[in-house]
């Protein structure tokens, strides 16, 4: 005998152990196919986003762009003491010594008005933070 039918092991089934296995690798393929359509879909949705996201980056800088430009055009305001009151309350610990230290001392910046990004109060509920936003929409129209 040569080495070649040596190595060779032949195995026989059944005919019902062949036929479920028969089933078992062709549902193993159509599951592959499925994954293969998810992945497929998965990856267009994923260029859609990462699209979509660049979009979004681009209009964010144009708008930087124009409320820095608004920002320079418009006079500046002075904050009623009430609204300078609030700022202060907001401000962190370590800027309101700061600013104590240089009221001692020196003549203190003007203090900005807050921005709208600054974190509300937390005893504010949603309710009222969505009637704040909708009496601001209100007051632009």
């Amino acid at each position: 005998m040569s080495l070649k039918n040596d190595n060779l092991v032949h195995i026989q089934f059944e005919y019902d152990s062949a036929l479920k296995t028969k089933r078992d690798i062709i549902s193993s393929e159509l599951n592959l196919v499925r994954i293969s359509k998810i992945i497929h879909s998965y990856k267009e949705l994923r260029a859609e986003e990462i699209k979509t996201k660049e979009m979004i980056a681009r209009r964010l800088r144009v708008l930087r762009i124009d409320i820095g430009t608004m920002q320079n055009l418009l006079p500046e305001t002075r904050a009623p003491a009430i609204i300078k009151e609030i700022y202060r309350e907001h401000q962190p610990k370590e800027e309101r010594k700061k600013e104590m230290n240089q009221s001692e001392g020196e003549v203190a910046p003007v203090a900005e008005a807050p921005k709208v990004s600054k974190k509300m109060p937390e005893e504010d509920s949603l309710e009222s933070q969505l009637a704040e936003i909708q009496k601001r929409l209100a007051s632009i129209s």
